[in-house]
């Protein structure tokens, strides 16, 4: 395992594991900025699996230099989540949830919406109830306070998605809020809750993955194209959203859906629900017994009898 900026969560993995009892060197931890050093363990021929949670473009580095021998993978890769808004929608249920998944952790989440198409005829009323939540999160660093968002990881993680917003508004989206540090926080890796609309497909924004806390809206005035459109993403097959009070409809969207699970109406994560993307965003899942079949190899036996 090498996790270069969370160590100090891979290191709790491994006291853990002495707790329980697992004898010494069953599990080795090595958190490490060489890229050499993880090649060299993938490229290795003893593995015979390789798990990863990362980005889809160190997904596929990964299998290319793994490619020595044959291995198997687990890996939960990149997503670029949409959530469709449509005008029945429950609107306050569905600003509480997106705002809610997406300011969490400061954005990075794997499953957090990033292009959120929203019907026209609530798309002004949707997008008030947003910027009136996203103005709400209070941004710092007290855990004895009530904190709604810490800071980005890092300062390279804050420039990236800082140029993501720059990149946006410069190619015709609208500022809504945010954008920038906070005003109370001029320094450290804070970027306030942000808020753009009239996103488009081709802004970068929209085509990759933000791992920020930026809301992209994207007003639709009709369902024609809408799933085209929401499944035009080439590494965004993990998560998607739907928010309608018609059932048959968010079924519909929901088979139509490329993406390795699609949430309606509400959010539900639980050890017991398998988690994985399709296409370019995973193989194989984690959570749920389905879990355990990417580490289980089929095996047939077959004996004659006497007649």
């Amino acid at each position: 395992m090498l996790r270069r900026r969370t160590p100090i969560s891979a290191y709790a993995v491994g006291e853990l594991c002495k707790k329980i009892g697992l004898p010494d060197g069953v599990v080795q931890i090595l958190c490490t900025d060489s890229y050499a050093a993880a090649d060299a363990l993938t490229a290795s021929p003893i593995p015979a699996m390789i798990t990863l949670i990362g980005s889809t473009a160190t997904g596929r580095h990964i299998m290319q230099t793994g490619a020595t021998t044959i291995k198997r993978y687990s890996m939960e890769l990149g997503g670029n989540a949409p959530a469709l808004v449509f005008a029945d929608a429950d609107l306050d249920l569905a600003a509480d949830i997106i705002c809610a998944v997406k300011f969490n952790n400061s954005g990075q989440i794997c499953v957090t919406p990033n292009r959120v198409f929203v019907e026209a005829s609530v798309a002004d009323q949707f997008e008030n109830k947003i910027v009136e939540r996203a103005k709400a999160v209070n941004v710092g660093w007290d855990k004895q306070g009530d904190i709604g968002m810490g800071p980005m990881i890092d300062g390279r993680a804050w420039t990236r998605v800082k140029g993501l917003i720059d990149s946006a508004v410069g190619d015709g989206a609208q500022l809504l809020t945010g954008g920038d540090r906070p005003a109370h926080l001029p320094e450290g890796h804070y970027l306030a809750p942000t808020v753009l609309s009239t996103v488009n497909e081709g802004m970068d924004i929209y085509q990759n993955e933000i791992f920020g806390p930026v809301v992209g809206l994207v007003k639709f005035d009709s369902e024609g194209g809408l799933l085209e459109k929401a499944n035009d993403c080439e590494d965004g097959g993990l998560s998607a959203y739907i928010f309608t009070s018609d059932i048959g409809k968010a079924e519909r969207y929901a088979a139509g859906l490329r993406y390795g699970e699609v949430q309606i109406n509400g959010v539900k994560y639980d050890i017991d629900l398998p988690h994985g993307g399709m296409g370019q965003s995973g193989i194989g899942h984690d959570c749920s017994h389905l879990a355990l079949h990417d580490y289980l190899a089929l095996k047939r036996i077959t004996r004659a009898t006497t007649v």
